[in-house]
């Protein structure tokens, strides 16, 4: 089960706790989207917000899937120079470790991470970075597989072996597993879950983070039995 968590901070002259992003709705609410429902909600989202937008893709896919109509100019930060020069729509490209790489504080309005993190051995100490470098009144943006579900108990009971095998003869990705081509080895640090992130925004003083629920493999029959037998 995927997990777009989104937090927003607020642009605060005193230094008061902020408040719940979107006050109309209650922090422990959350949504099932479709992929489709995702994309759109996100880009309604940053168009929203003041432009230019200065974007760190956190852990480059394979392109950036956001059309925005918002001016923005985008960073991309992966550890695979495979995979970063796949990209031919970055205006700046950045080889590092989300763990060790430095950016100047409050260098970007947005920061967003897509199925990264629960591949990180580190991953609080990551999102921490990620709010040092985020800008007052922008926007984080967190995809992640919930540890705690039934799709994160799966992946964490099996080898990576399994998990390029699926890749490729169950989706029908024959270059899963190849230079600059996921799945990677995942570690899924405590932080990466619902129970676990809303824990982090809590000491971190943050706004509790709004919460949508993705599923890409709800009509994938294979999936669907693993997950009831879990």
């Amino acid at each position: 089960m995927g997990e777009g968590l989104m937090r927003e901070r607020k642009l605060l002259e005193e230094r008061a706790k902020p408040t719940t992003l979107s006050s109309g709705r209650s922090p422990m609410q959350y949504a099932l989207l479709s992929w489709d429902a995702m994309s759109s909600m996100l880009r309604a989202r940053l168009d929203a917000l003041p432009g230019p937008l200065r974007i760190l893709e956190a852990g480059c896919g394979r392109l950036w899937p956001l059309k925005l109509s918002v001016p923005f100019t985008l960073t991309g930060l992966d550890l695979d120079p495979d995979a970063l020069a796949a990209r031919k729509d970055l205006d700046r490209a950045v080889l590092g470790d989300l763990r060790t790489v430095e950016f100047a504080p409050r260098s970007f309005d947005v920061i967003y991470s897509a199925f990264v993190l629960e591949h990180v051995s580190g991953a609080q100490q990551v999102l921490e970075r990620f709010v040092r470098w985020l800008a007052p009144g922008g926007m984080l943006i967190v995809k992640v597989p919930d540890r705690d579900s039934a799709y994160g108990f799966m992946t964490r009971l099996t080898p990576y072996w399994a998990h390029v095998m699926f890749h490729r003869y169950l989706l029908r990705q024959p270059l899963a597993g190849t230079p600059g081509r996921g799945p990677y080895p995942t570690y899924y640090d405590a932080v990466i879950s619902e129970r676990g992130l809303r824990e982090f925004c809590g000491r971190n003083g943050l706004t509790a983070p709004e919460v949508y629920r993705q599923c890409s493999y709800a009509t994938f029959r294979p999936v669907r039995v693993a997950a009831f037998l879990t």
